[in-house]
C-alpha cells in the first residue's frame, strides 16, 4: 500500500463472511466496520464526492471471518478495483473477549446452505486435521486468484503415496463437473510423482465460462480405488454430494483417505465497450 500512503483514496469496502459458511453475520459485519477503519486510518482514506471518484484510485477490500475457540482469525485482501491487482493481505487474529459480550458471529440459524457451502462444510467434516497422508494442491493463479472468462483451469496435484483421484468442480449453477476421473484417462497417480489438470495427456482442458461467482474445486485422493457413483461427466451437484458423502465417509473407516479444497472465483470478462465508457470517464 506504500504507493498511495498519503493519497486520497476510496475504499469499496465488501462486507466480510463467515468462513465456516460463506454467510454474512452480524458479527461478521462489526469486524467489517473495524477493519475498514483501520485502513482508513492507516492510509489516510477518505470519502470523496461523486465528481472526484473518476480522478481517484479506487481500492476494494475483501476477506473472510474464521470463528476459533478464543480468538477470531479474518483473512483480508486488498486489491486495486479497476485492474484487479492485489496489494496486500493480511491475517489479523481478535481476541474475542475484547469483543462486545452479545455479538453473534455465528450466521443465524436454519440459515440454508448452497451446494459449494454444503461441499466444504462436507470437507470439513471429513478432514478436520488433514487426512491419512499429506496431498499438496495448487491452482496455476494460486490461492484467491480470480479465473476470466475464457481461461483454462489449470491444477497441480501431488499426493504422497500412489492413489486414486477424484477431482470435482462445484458451480454456482448447482451442478458438478467431474474433471477426473473422465473418459480419456486413469485416476491412478503415483506417489511423489505431481498430476497436473489441464496439462495432461488426453488434453483434457476446463475453461471458464458462465455462470461466474464463488466456485469449489475438491480433490479426493484416496488409496482404494473411489466408489463417487457419477452418473456423467455434469450432472447435478445436490444428489451426487450425498451419494458422495456416504462412499467417502464408509472409505474414511478403512483408512488411507485424505482431501484438499479450494474457492474458485471465476468472472466474465469485461467488454471492450464497457472499457471504453470506463477510460472516458477518467480522461
Amino acid at each position: 500500500m506504500e504507493k498511495y500512503a498519503g493519497q486520497k483514496v476510496r475504499v469499496l469496502a465488501k462486507s466480510l463472511t463467515y468462513g465456516d459458511k460463506g454467510l454474512e453475520s452480524e458479527g461478521s459485519k462489526y469486524l467489517s466496520g473495524l477493519v475498514r477503519t483501520a485502513i482508513e486510518k492507516l492510509e489516510r482514506v477518505e470519502l470523496l464526492s461523486p465528481a472526484d471518484i473518476s480522478k481517484i484510485p479506487h481500492i476494494e477490500l475483501e476477506g473472510q471471518i474464521w470463528d476459533n475457540s478464543k480468538t477470531v482469525t479474518v483473512h483480508l485482501r486488498i486489491k486495486e478495483s479497476k485492474t484487479n491487482r492485489k496489494l496486500n493481505t493480511a491475517a489479523l487474529e481478535i481476541v474475542k473477549e475484547q469483543l462486545p459480550k452479545k455479538l453473534a458471529l455465528q450466521p443465524p440459524e436454519g440459515e440454508s446452505l448452497d451446494i459449494v457451502q454444503s461441499a466444504v462444510a462436507l470437507m470439513k467434516q471429513l478432514f478436520p486435521r488433514r487426512g491419512d497422508f499429506q496431498l499438496g494442491v495448487w491452482p496455476d493463479k494460486g490461492i484467491n486468484a480470480v479465473y476470466l472468462e475464457g481461461e483454462a483451469l489449470m491444477v497441480y496435484i501431488l499426493p504422497e503415496t500412489d492413489a486414486y483421484l477424484q477431482v470435482d468442480y462445484y458451480q454456482v449453477d448447482g451442478k458438478v463437473v467431474h474433471l477426473l476421473p473422465n473418459p480419456l484417462e486413469s485416476n491412478f497417480v503415483e506417489g511423489g510423482r505431481p498430476f497436473i489438470i489441464g496439462k495432461s495427456k488426453s488434453g483434457y482442458e476446463f475453461i471458464v465460462e458462465a455462470p461466474f461467482g464463488e466456485e469449489l474445486l475438491m480433490v479426493i485422493a484416496s488409496q482404494e480405488p473411489i466408489v463417487a457413483e457419477a452418473r456423467s461427466i455434469v450432472e447435478p451437484a445436490k444428489p451426487y454430494l450425498k451419494r458422495l458423502a456416504r462412499s467417502l465417509k464408509e472409505q474414511k473407516a478403512k483408512g488411507g483417505l485424505t482431501g484438499a479444497h479450494y474457492i474458485i472465483l471465476t468472472r466474465a470478462r469485461e467488454s471492450e465497450n464497457s472499457k471504453t465508457l470506463i477510460e472516458s470517464k477518467t480522461d
